[in-house]
């Protein structure tokens, strides 16, 4: 749904582009930029397609979505760079439970997985490999319906635990803190964060903590500035950073080019 983009109004497409891109060769030239992709919804808020691009602001691949007369997920097709068909994810439901299997375009099973839900809320999240081992868990809590906290298990190829990331919400059920630990229980050294917002929900700041020491000085702060199209929309994304020792801070700028349903105005 549009929401999780934080749009308003009946947009039909949107394009969004960060503007550092990376030169040929520079090591990440060739990956998945997950800030730069566009989006085509229905009019009811339904992601139909996500055209991803890598760090050269190249096309890095697609996926359409296929959805019941519910508007449950039923299908994603992947397509990689030269609009080849390069795997399928088919989903099931029944009772509080929907799995789901990724087959590579040969028939091959990669991936499969598994979600859990009390009523609408969902408490458990699985990817599993084709070896059945976990790759990716994930548990929710709650208080009423708002969701408060978030624990995310990641294993390796043997199935061992590799690390823990605990995500803390807000009243609003907006992340608030998020933190990564060692299967032992200590800080895994990745830094701990705290999220701000301005009084519209958009991200005003990032601050990032040393885990290892129990500290109320940021080691580093990004902070973000909107410009708003008509719809409220933001169109513009200034992304301010640096390190505590830094003089001056680095910026970055993201681009929104939104395009609405006639009913949605724009």
């Amino acid at each position: 749904m549009n929401e999780k983009y934080g749009l308003k109004g009946l947009v039909h497409k949107l394009e969004q582009r960060k503007n550092k891109n990376w030169l040929r060769g520079s090591g990440i030239d060739h990956f998945s930029n997950y800030e730069s992709f566009d989006l085509e919804f229905s009019p009811t808020g339904l992601v139909l397609s996500e055209t991803s691009y890598n760090h050269c602001a190249e096309i890095y691949g697609s996926t359409h979505f296929v959805y019941d007369d519910a508007g449950k997920l039923i299908r994603e097709i992947e397509f990689d760079e030269t609009d080849t068909e390069s795997a399928i994810t088919e989903y099931e439901y029944s009772a509080r439970r929907c799995t789901w299997i990724r087959r590579e375009a040969g028939g091959i099973v990669t991936m499969r997985g598994l979600k859990e839900y009390q009523e609408t809320s969902l408490t458990f999240s699985g990817t599993y490999g084709a070896d059945g081992l976990p790759r990716y868990l994930q548990f929710f809590e709650y208080e009423g319906d708002k969701l408060i906290k978030k624990t995310g298990k990641s294993h390796g190829p043997d199935g061992e635990l590799y690390e823990i990331w605990i995500s803390n919400y807000d009243s609003l059920g907006r992340i608030r803190e998020t933190f990564g630990l060692r299967p032992d229980g200590e800080p895994v050294g990745d830094g701990r964060y705290v999220f701000e917002y301005d009084e519209e929900g958009r991200q005003r700041k990032i601050l990032s903590f040393n885990d290892t020491v129990d500290t109320d000085v940021p080691d580093s702060i990004r902070r973000f500035t909107y410009v708003l199209d008509k719809r409220g929309n933001w169109v513009e994304r200034n992304d301010y950073w640096r390190f505590r020792s830094d003089s001056a801070w680095s910026k970055n700028k993201t681009t929104r080019k939104l395009t609405y349903y006639p009913q949605g105005g724009g």
